[in-house]
């Protein structure tokens, strides 16, 4: 699973991890400054413009990086978002065609749609070989009974519900591709960590070269670097955290169906 890693780290610790990276790359790179100058001279006055102007481009290169990923995630979690009322319709919708379906299968088939849609509302983003197995369970059952009604009678109705059964499957694995897959790979936050901690270390780098610290705006800089990566990270997550997707669709679905069960 992509991002198997991350999904195991804490909120917290991926802040706190996060503001001490970047926090100890300003002070290694204050150090690192200091030592090289300061001094008065020309030179050393012409190599800090040049380290204040390598930085004002790396601090927009990591920018664009930053707001490209954040951009990803958001994207991402507007998919998964779009996949529950998707996933709730074309349930609703096979339920609904199911009634004209004959019996004992009509019975059999909302049953277990009742079933599935109350159970895909509790596993809500989870998606762990259980949750797959049971899914891959009711589909298992609601195909066989599709199959024998298609056996005995293969009119334009029956047809179209059949069709309505392959869209909730398909969005079924839509979902689960999503969850599982389409996410941001563990590589691109090692890049754009890196990436920021060397425009951290050019901050600090820049800093000494006057042999002065500035704390406040230091201070501002971490903790706003360090909440655009936990939000990107929460983002990209697919369950917890701040952005949650909402399975109200799925929940009143359920009930609706629960109102009028035969």
């Amino acid at each position: 699973m992509v991002n198997e890693f991350l999904d195991k780290v804490p909120y917290w610790l991926v802040f706190v991890g996060y503001l001490l990276l970047f926090a100890l790359s300003i002070e290694a790179g204050f150090r690192l400054g200091r030592w090289r100058g300061p001094n008065a001279d020309a030179l050393a006055e012409s190599r800090k413009a040049q380290a204040g102007t390598v930085l004002g481009a790396m601090l927009a290169l990591v920018g664009f990086l930053v707001a490209f990923t954040f951009g990803m995630a958001g994207s991402q979690y507007d998919a998964r978002r779009k996949l529950v009322v998707d996933e709730a319709n074309a349930i609703g919708t096979t339920y609904l065609r199911a009634a004209h379906m004959p019996e004992p299968h009509r019975s059999n088939i909302r049953r277990l749609l009742r079933e599935y849609a109350a159970d895909r509302r509790i596993v809500a983003e989870e998606v762990s070989k259980a949750m797959k197995a049971r899914a891959e369970q009711f589909h298992e059952k609601i195909w066989t009974e599709s199959t024998m009604i298609t056996r005995a009678d293969r009119t334009p109705v029956v047809s179209v519900f059949i069709q309505s059964l392959n869209e909730t499957i398909d969005i079924y694995a839509k979902r689960v591709d999503v969850v599982l897959w389409k996410r941001i790979p563990d590589m691109l936050f090692v890049v754009l960590s890196f990436l920021s901690m060397v425009v951290m270390v050019m901050y600090g780098y820049w800093m000494g070269w006057s042999d002065r610290r500035h704390v406040f705006p230091t201070t501002l800089l971490v903790v706003a670097y360090a909440t655009v990566f936990l939000l990107v990270v929460d983002l990209d997550r697919p369950s917890g955290g701040f952005f949650r997707v909402s399975h109200q669709p799925l929940i009143e679905l359920s009930r609706s169906m629960n109102a009028t069960a035969d």
